[in-house]
């Protein structure tokens, strides 16, 4: 023989129902945490030194690089309703105000396209380019510090016992390049 069946179905209250419909709802997610890479030329960089912004699509974050160089922003969540879509934000260092510090003008723009896995997450590909369109590779913010200054040395020879006359001695400052000889004043 042939087993048959039949279904039936209720509501909470226990009364027949004919017009069942299932649906099935994906709650897939995704992330991505952007960061990019800062360097100094010339000079030891220091924790906290540098600012970069991370702006567009709902961004506005804030953050300075770490004793390494790197810079981590918060992740960027993505979700079911994203699928399909594709998002553009913008890296790039405040520039500060410090004396001899070449800041760099590289602005990073990335592009997030969001796909269904299939598998209840989601696609994040990034893909970076420059301000001219350029695609990017390298996400290093690079710095120039170069120093200038001078120093006038001095010095006071003192004579006891009589006058000392003008230029009587002669004083000489050597190493670094250096090799200077001058006669002292009257006083």
């Amino acid at each position: 023989g042939e087993l048959g069946g039949a279904v039936s179905y209720k509501d909470a209250d226990w009364n027949p129902r004919t017009d069942v419909t299932f649906t099935s709802h994906t709650d897939a997610d995704g992330s991505w945490t952007p960061g990019v890479t800062k360097k100094l030329e010339v000079r030891t960089l220091k924790p906290d030194e540098f600012t970069f912004t991370l702006t567009g699509n709902w961004q506005n974050q804030s953050k300075t690089n770490s004793a390494n160089g790197s810079v981590t922003f918060d992740a960027i969540n993505y979700t079911h309703a994203d699928i399909g879509k594709n998002y553009s934000d913008t890296i790039q260092e405040t520039a500060g105000a410090e004396t001899g510090m070449d800041y760099s003008g590289l602005v990073v723009t990335a592009t997030v396209v969001i796909t269904d896995k299939g598998n209840g997450e989601l696609g994040v590909a990034v893909s970076y380019k420059d301000a001219d369109g350029n695609p990017l590779t390298d996400l290093t913010f690079t710095n120039t510090y170069e120093a200038d200054g001078s120093w006038t040395p001095g010095a006071t020879k003192k004579l006891e016992g009589r006058t000392l006359k003008p230029d009587e001695l002669t004083f000489t400052l050597t190493g670094n390049g250096q090799n200077q000889s001058k006669t002292n004043a009257a006083n």
